[in-house]
């Protein structure tokens, strides 16, 4: 039918306007290069409202470079979506609208769905860490007990145990060894994992490093 013709002609003109650019540009530019340039600079710049980097940080990826690759993950999966919603749908109702419409909002979804995602997973390993925790405050107390001072115990812990808490103290012996305060490395880690729990643990820590109080 006509609509179905007109369909046609628009995707065929969707297609053609990309390659028409491909063309213009030459082999001069590599395309792919140019489109990852403008999406890293795009996510640089773009906001943080949803805590993102803060909840990064908590899995573990504190690099500038992680950030922008999410960034790019989220972006270039909407964009994906996005584009199949309005293909798929234009095929079947020849309405614009209607596939402008969907389009936007599976784009939505997806970018949606992505963030839950990261705070499932930062949820999960948050609940681990708590889940460790009473076996390595366990040990720390007893080697402390035994006359260890707090820095050795964390290091015990941090190359005899395994489970994430465990990779915390690996963190925060390493900050130590790089020439970084024991109290602010591991404050940074009270802030790194999000969990009340854990929090408390690293203030009476810091006190009984700082004061010698007992733990």
């Amino acid at each position: 039918s006509g609509h179905t013709m007109n369909a046609i002609l628009l995707l065929t003109a969707l297609l053609v306007i990309p390659a028409g650019f491909l063309i213009v540009i030459g082999d001069e530019l590599d395309p792919l290069e140019e489109v990852q340039g403008m999406v890293t600079r795009n996510a640089k710049k773009s906001g943080d409202r949803t805590q993102l980097r803060a909840r990064l940080e908590e899995l573990g990826r504190t690099s500038e470079r992680e950030y922008v690759d999410f960034r790019i993950k989220q972006y270039g999966y909407c964009a994906a979506a996005a584009a199949l919603s309005f293909t798929v749908v234009l095929l079947l109702t020849q309405s614009i609208f209607m596939s402008l419409l969907s389009a936007v909002l599976l784009g939505f979804v997806v970018y949606i769905l992505l963030d839950r995602e990261l705070t499932k997973n930062v949820k999960k390993r948050r609940e681990l860490i708590e889940s460790e925790f009473p076996a390595v405050l366990e040990i720390l107390t007893l080697a402390i007990s035994a006359g260890e001072t707090p820095m050795s115990a964390m290091l015990r812990i941090a190359e005899s145990a395994d489970g994430l808490l465990a990779r915390e103290f690996q963190i925060v012996v390493a900050g130590v060894r790089s020439g970084l305060p024991l109290n602010e490395t591991l404050d940074a880690m009270g802030r790194r994992v999000k969990s009340v729990m854990i929090r408390r643990f690293v203030d009476a820590l810091v006190t009984a490093t700082l004061r010698g109080a007992p733990l």
